[in-house]
């Protein structure tokens, strides 16, 4: 299973660089690819964890004003289509199924 999660951060929020760390932080302990600057497909074994993800980046978001970010419900399989180099092909190929 996997799902999409995208995000705006303001210029106005200090050390984006950070901030965008600590969003990273909720989902580092699942596969994931970042084929676009803030598109992320992310793996995960249950609706648990993904609702637990969405927690900790609400919970996060909340601290900066302006902060904004859309998540996908889970999927299984699928087959995404773009413009990407090969082995940004083959991680998404084996994170989807």
């Amino acid at each position: 299973m996997h799902f999409i999660v995208s995000w705006d951060i303001p210029a106005t929020i200090p050390n984006r660089e950070t901030f965008e760390n600590q969003l990273r932080e909720c989902f580092r302990q699942f596969r994931f690819v970042k084929p676009l600057t803030t598109f992320y497909i992310i793996e995960v074994p249950s609706q648990i964890e993904y609702n637990n993800i969405i927690s900790a980046l609400s919970t996060l978001g909340r601290t900066q004003p302006g902060f904004r970010f859309v998540v996908s419900p889970i999927m299984n399989g699928g087959r995404y289509n773009g413009l990407l180099q090969n082995d940004e092909w083959t991680l998404i190929n084996q994170i989807t199924g």
